[in-house]
């Protein structure tokens, strides 16, 4: 099971990573959340649920704006005949399968 130190750390890369501000004061500023409050949740405090969700909702946000992945979904069933989607689906399948085993990688490394 995923603990929620991995889950608020995953969010929090996933965050810096789509935001490309490193800076707590830039996070505070485009999150909402207090500058002292987002030191601590970045050095292991828990996040409240409220927290959780205002960074999720700005990931899920910045994820929509920079993918156009259910845009293209759609014109590669529409396009694609059923062997190249069958094609795709299977490299779109060792992509995550790789990204994975990297993610549990990093974990143990980590943990140990």
């Amino acid at each position: 099971m995923i603990s929620h130190e991995e889950v608020q750390s995953s969010l929090f890369k996933k965050y810096n990573f789509l935001l490309k501000k490193s800076t707590i004061r830039e996070i505070s500023h485009d999150s909402g959340i207090q500058q002292t409050r987002i030191f601590r949740l970045l050095n292991g405090s828990e996040m409240k649920l409220s927290e959780y969700l205002i960074i999720k909702n700005r990931v899920d946000y910045l994820s929509a704006r920079n993918s156009d992945i259910a845009e293209l979904t759609m014109d590669c069933e529409a396009l694609l005949s059923s062997y190249g989607i069958q094609k795709l689906s299977q490299q779109v399948e060792r992509k995550v399968r790789l990204a994975r085993l990297i993610m549990n990688n990093n974990c143990a490394k980590k943990a140990a």
